[in-house]
């Protein structure tokens, strides 16, 4: 994406002094030691294990970062040259024009309309004003000096939003030998999630009323299919209370599981023990319960929004804020 990163493109072509006709990606793809650039720096190792079917070596270092950064990437080592000069990279960096950089999201590269991911002075205004943390939440309250009673809490919460739309959930999936049943704190969740959001995001501001005005409409909705079917839902119940007693204890003791790891494990940014993305997780979750309307505000760029593209990637060297 030159068109927003011209300096960043320049800087890596130069590098390699990549041809013009090639993209900076494809001449990183098949760099090999020995290659030199216009900086002053040499290839001296590249370190790489692409995938092979039999003696056939595939390199697939241009394909989707799933299968390349996260599983196998290629590590290229540069020794800086015994002539590198200091002035000839400023002269050559300082021809590139960055005056005309335009943030665009990839999906709009080469068309006339990018997008600003910088939140209008307004709503950036209104989410400075909307209150502290203090203002949210009690903190003398036992929910928030308790681990043990939060985790009942949101247990039994979740359980009774899954009640409440399991008769919604009987119907889409009819089809099942439970009616779903095992699927309806999922559901719960998403719709009570969604709904809240859809109400940010159209401007009305997100408080705990708000919130209970979006669970009494799905109480209401979901309430409207549990008269309509209350004979079939009343047999329901009585003949498969053993399987949802299963069920419930099944869940009950994956979620027992996954609460006593991170109870031992409650580092929040070791990778070696599972927290890498632990840091960006917690930001997310903090800017959107912390935002007043949708988009959430960005936690690592003030005045932005949050980008998903690059946010959750600010350790691993994205700019701040940006795709």
């Amino acid at each position: 994406m030159p068109i927003r990163y011209p300096l960043t493109t320049a800087y890596y072509r130069a590098l390699l002094d990549c041809p013009v006709d090639q993209t900076v990606l494809h001449c990183y793809a098949t760099a090999s030691e020995g290659e030199s650039g216009l900086l002053g720096y040499s290839l001296v190792k590249v370190f790489e294990s692409n995938p092979r079917l039999g003696p056939i070596q595939i390199n697939d270092q241009e394909a989707e970062e799933a299968f390349t950064v996260y599983d196998h990437p290629k590590v290229l080592i540069f020794k800086k040259d015994p002539d590198f000069s200091r002035q000839r990279v400023l002269d050559l960096l300082s021809q590139v024009d960055v005056s005309q950089v335009v943030h665009v999201l990839p999906k709009d590269v080469g068309s006339d309309h990018g997008k600003e991911l910088l939140l209008p002075p307004g709503r950036w205004e209104e989410q400075q004003a909307g209150g502290t943390w203090t203002d949210y939440f009690n903190l003398a309250s036992l929910i928030n000096r308790s681990g043990f009673v939060a985790a009942v809490v949101w247990w039994i919460s979740i359980g009774a939003l899954g009640l409440l739309v399991f008769p919604l959930t009987r119907v889409i999936f009819g089809g099942l030998e439970n009616r779903g049943y095992a699927l309806s704190r999922l559901i719960g969740l998403l719709l009570f999630a969604w709904v809240s959001w859809m109400a940010g995001s159209v401007g009305i501001r997100v408080s705990r009323p708000v919130l209970l005005l979006s669970l009494l409409l799905i109480l209401a909705f979901s309430g409207w299919f549990a008269y309509r079917d209350r004979d079939q839902l009343r047999r329901f119940f009585k003949e498969r209370w053993r399987a949802i007693l299963w069920l419930e204890a099944f869940a009950l003791v994956f979620f027992l599981l996954d609460l006593l790891i991170r109870y031992a494990n409650p580092d929040l940014w070791k990778p070696g023990t599972g927290g890498g993305e632990k840091p960006m997780d917690f930001s997310y979750l903090n800017a959107v319960i912390k935002s007043t309307t949708f988009p959430p505000y960005d936690p690592w760029f003030a005045g932005g929004y949050i980008n998903y593209a690059c946010a959750g990637r600010l350790h691993r060297g994205c700019e701040p804020g940006f795709g």
